[in-house]
């Protein structure tokens, strides 16, 4: 195999990753848009979930390494992003659910899939991200 050969491969090795990658985070976003369905539809007053999630800038010595606060996301009754008065804590079996479908999700998938310093925002039109201000 030459030169050109091998570097053909790995060309077409990267695009099937691209391809992969997409196809995952279309899935995960599908999951996620279900799992809003049906929180929202057992509670109406779910408009928007958000979650922060970011590898910290400073940790006190010790070493920085991303972190996704999925397990605890803040839930909103106003869809308008503009609004964050609007949070508020979910009844508890809304709270036990969110954690029980999403968190044994692998926090590096969320990382591939919205990235860092990233939050992640979800309503009844989709999933989106935004920047997230944080230490």
């Amino acid at each position: 195999m030459d030169r050109t050969e091998l570097l053909q491969g790995f060309e077409d090795a990267k695009e099937q990753y691209r391809i992969a990658r997409r196809q995952a985070a279309n899935k995960l976003d599908q999951f996620l848009m279900n799992v809003f369905i049906t929180l929202s539809t057992k509670d109406p007053k779910i408009k928007r979930i958000e979650w922060n999630q970011y590898t910290p800038y400073f940790n006190d010595g010790d070493s920085c390494e991303f972190q996704c606060h999925i397990e605890y996301p803040t839930f909103y009754s106003d869809e308008n992003e503009d609004k964050d008065e609007s949070s508020f804590e979910p009844d508890n079996a809304i709270g036990k659910e969110w954690r029980k479908l999403v968190g044994n999700i692998d926090e590096d998938i969320f990382l591939q899939a919205y990235g860092d310093h990233m939050t992640v925002v979800i309503t009844k039109t989709g999933v989106s991200t935004k920047d997230c201000q944080h230490d």
